[in-house]
């Protein structure tokens, strides 16, 4: 196993700068910086997909129709609309995407990374200009079997488990997992490698991986909502974070 440097700050659902369509489409990230997109919105509107499902591609257009929930219809709308704007800026469309061995989506012939992330009401997009980048939202709820979650921490994270478990932290629970499962998309690895294969110390705001995996982090948590916790991971040390929030009334 190898350490890796140190992770960034918190940043909470009050530093989120609110910016329209307009704006959006001229923001690029710089060189060591990431851009996080956020949309918060109903995700048991049923009136949302009347309302905005013209505006996306034939394409995802049919995906739309596959989910079953109303729910689960709104988030995976509301997240490829703000793929699909981002894509417009490479005139490039999502037939143009293609899969990597473990499913994470990217542009061929393009620097740019991209990932994307939704639960509950919240959809998050992340970008960077030329480093992989993960990023992971999950809703806070009540957790009845904390056991069923001890899988995902490293042998060296016992006693946190134990913390979390004793006091019935889902917010710590949900924290931990995120911040892995962001790591994880950053790599790539989808489910090649286990989240107990990653260690997280607090106290030294450290990463430890597989040493096959040994690279510089940045690490950031998030607070996109009062009720929902997100993590962003991106093997690059020192990069710098730009959180943006936007209504979904921008895409009528």
């Amino acid at each position: 196993m190898h350490q890796l440097s140190s992770y960034n700050q918190d940043q909470s659902h009050e530093h989120w700068l609110k910016v329209g369509i307009s704006q959006l489409s001229e923001i690029s990230p710089l060189a060591n910086h990431i851009n996080c997109f956020k949309i918060h919105f109903s995700a048991e509107n049923t009136s949302l997909s009347k309302q905005y499902l013209r505006k996306l591609s034939p394409f995802n257009q049919q995906k739309v129709a596959q989910f079953k929930q109303v729910s689960d219809q709104n988030r995976f709308l509301v997240s490829r609309l703000l793929l699909e704007f981002w894509l417009k800026k490479f005139d490039s469309s999502p037939i143009d995407l293609r899969l990597n061995s473990s499913g994470k989506p990217f542009l061929p012939g393009n620097s740019h990374e991209f990932n994307l992330s939704h639960s509950g009401d919240i959809v998050l997009f992340s970008e960077t200009a030329d480093s992989p980048v993960g990023v992971d939202v999950e809703k806070i709820q009540l957790i009845d079997d904390y056991e069923a979650f001890k899988g995902i921490f490293h042998p060296l994270e016992s006693r946190q488990f134990k913390s979390i478990a004793q006091e019935k932290n889902s917010s710590k629970l949900i924290q931990t997992w995120v911040q892995k499962e962001a790591i994880l998309k950053a790599l790539g690895l989808g489910l090649q490698m286990e989240m107990s294969a990653i260690k997280i110390d607090e106290k030294y705001r450290a990463v430890t991986l597989p040493d096959k995996f040994s690279r510089e982090w940045s690490l950031f948590n998030l607070k996109p909502c009062e009720n929902h916790l997100a993590a962003i991971a991106s093997p690059r040390m020192g990069m710098e974070l730009n959180a943006y929030s936007l209504e979904i009334s921008e895409f009528l």
